[in-house]
C-alpha cells in the first residue's frame, strides 16, 4: 500500500494539475489534443506492472507531466516501463511544441531496497531513442548531507537534462504552482511547471546581512584569492585567475558571496565545465549564510536545460519551479548566466538572451552552485538596477 506521505503528494500534484487545466486558455485545439494524449500515456502507465499510482496532464509551455509511484521494481526497469507507455504514441508525441517534453517523476519502494525518486525527461522526438533520455536520481532527505562543512550536499537533482527539470517529475515545466498557488511538497510543484523534489536540509548559522536599499555592488575577477567567498559545500579554490569547484560527485555544492547585495540587482557570472558537463549556475535570495533553506538557484542542467527552483525554508528540500530548453551547450565553452532580481519579478538570461522569468524572490545573499560537475567561474558581478 502507499504510505500516507506518498498519497498526499500524489493528491497535491493531481489537484494542482486540475487547477492548471481549468485556468489555462482553451482556444488552441492543439492544447486539447495534447491533453488527451497525456491522458492516454498516463492510462497506459497506470496499467504497467509495479505502478501503484500515477497522475498526469498537459501543461502548455512545459509538456506532458507525469508523477508516479512504483513498488517492487528495479531502477534499471524504469526506462522500459516509461518506454512501454510512450512508444505506441511516438508519432503523436513527436508533435509536441519545441521546448516541451515528457517529464516523469517516479518514486520507487521495495522491501529489499531503500525508497528513491527518479526524474526522467524525454523530448517528444526522442521517445524511441533512450540514449537521449535524461535521467536524474534525486537523493532523499534522510540520506542527504547537511549543508555545513564540506559534506556532499543532498540533492537538487540539478544534474540532468532538464533533468532535473522535471515536473511532477522532471522536465521542462514552468511553474504553475506559483500561478495557481498550489505548492507540491515532496514531489511536485505543479503548474506551469511541476516540481521535482530532493534533498535535505542544512544547518542554519550566521544570518546574512540585510539587503541594501541603495546601489551596493560587488565584483570578483578572481585575480587574487577567494576572500570574498565562503564555501558551504563542495571543493572550491582560486586557480589561474578563476574560481573552481572541482568535486563532481554530489549535488548542490554552493559557495556564498560575502558582499551585501542591493534590493534590486543583476548578478552574472561566466562559467565553463572542467569536464564533459556543466550543471551549474547562480544562487539568489539566500536568507541566511551558512544554510541553503529559503534560497533560490538558477542553473544549467544536462547541457540543454536552464531551470530554477527553491530550497524549502524549513527542510531545505529542493522544489523545482520552472525552466526552459536552451539547446545543447558545449561545456568547454565559456557561457554567461545572469539573473535580474526586482520587486516585479525575476528574469533569467543565458549568453545575453532572455530565457524566462518567475515571481520575485526575497532579499538575501547570492552565490554559485554546481551539481555533479567540476566547473570554473570567472567575472562574477552584482550590479544595482
Amino acid at each position: 500500500m502507499l504510505g500516507g506521505r506518498v498519497r498526499t503528494i500524489l493528491l497535491l500534484v493531481l489537484a494542482a494539475l486540475v487547477v492548471v487545466l481549468l485556468v489555462r486558455p482553451t482556444s488552441s485545439s492543439k492544447v486539447g489534443d495534447f491533453s488527451g494524449l497525456a491522458s492516454q500515456v498516463n492510462t497506459t502507465l497506470t496499467g504497467e506492472t509495479g505502478v501503484v499510482q500515477s497522475s498526469g496532464g498537459y501543461l502548455p509551455g512545459t509538456g506532458i507531466v507525469l508523477v508516479s509511484s512504483v513498488s517492487g521494481v528495479e531502477t534499471s526497469q524504469l526506462n522500459q516501463i516509461l518506454s512501454t507507455a510512450l512508444s505506441p504514441l511516438a508519432d503523436q508525441l513527436a508533435e509536441l511544441p519545441g521546448g516541451e517534453a515528457i517529464s516523469w517523476q517516479v518514486a520507487t519502494s521495495s522491501p529489499a531496497a531503500e525508497a528513491s525518486t527518479r526524474l526522467v525527461r524525454v523530448a517528444g522526438v526522442d521517445v524511441l531513442d533512450q540514449t537521449r533520455w535524461v535521467v536524474a536520481a534525486v537523493p532523499s532527505g534522510a540520506n542527504a548531507a547537511t549543508a555545513t562543512g564540506s559534506a556532499a550536499a543532498s540533492g537538487s537533482a540539478a544534474a540532468i537534462g532538464s533533468a532535473a527539470p522535471t515536473t511532477g517529475s522532471a522536465a521542462g515545466t514552468t511553474a504553475a504552482a506559483s500561478a495557481s498557488g498550489a505548492a507540491a511538497a515532496g514531489s511536485a510543484a505543479a503548474t506551469g511547471s511541476a516540481a521535482p523534489v530532493t534533498g535535505s536540509a542544512a544547518a542554519t548559522t550566521a544570518a546574512a546581512p540585510a539587503a541594501a536599499t541603495t546601489g551596493a555592488t560587488g565584483t570578483d575577477s578572481f585575480s587574487a584569492d577567494a576572500s570574498s567567498w565562503t564555501p558551504l559545500t563542495g571543493t572550491w579554490k582560486v586557480k589561474d585567475g578563476a574560481y573552481q569547484q572541482t568535486d563532481n560527485s554530489g549535488f548542490d555544492f554552493i559557495s556564498q558571496f560575502k558582499t551585501t547585495v542591493p534590493a534590486a540587482y543583476t548578478v552574472s557570472v561566466k562559467m565553463h565545465g572542467l569536464g564533459d558537463s556543466l550543471n551549474a549556475g547562480l544562487m539568489i535570495g539566500q536568507p541566511k549564510q551558512g544554510a541553503r533553506q529559503g534560497a533560490t538557484i538558477v542553473d544549467l542542467a544536462g547541457k540543454d536545460y536552464l531551470r530554477w527552483g527553491t530550497y524549502d525554508a524549513g527542510t531545505g528540500v529542493y522544489k523545482f519551479v520552472g525552466g526552459k530548453s536552451v539547446g545543447v551547450q558545449d561545456p568547454a565553452t565559456w557561457h554567461t548566466i545572469a539573473v535580474t532580481v526586482a520587486s516585479a519579478g525575476t528574469t533569467v538570461e543565458w549568453d545575453g538572451k532572455k530565457v524566462g522569468s518567475f515571481p520575485a524572490v526575497s532579499g538575501g545573499s547570492v552565490g554559485l552552485v554546481t551539481s555533479q560537475s567540476a566547473v570554473e567561474f570567472d567575472d562574477m558581478a552584482v550590479t544595482a538596477t
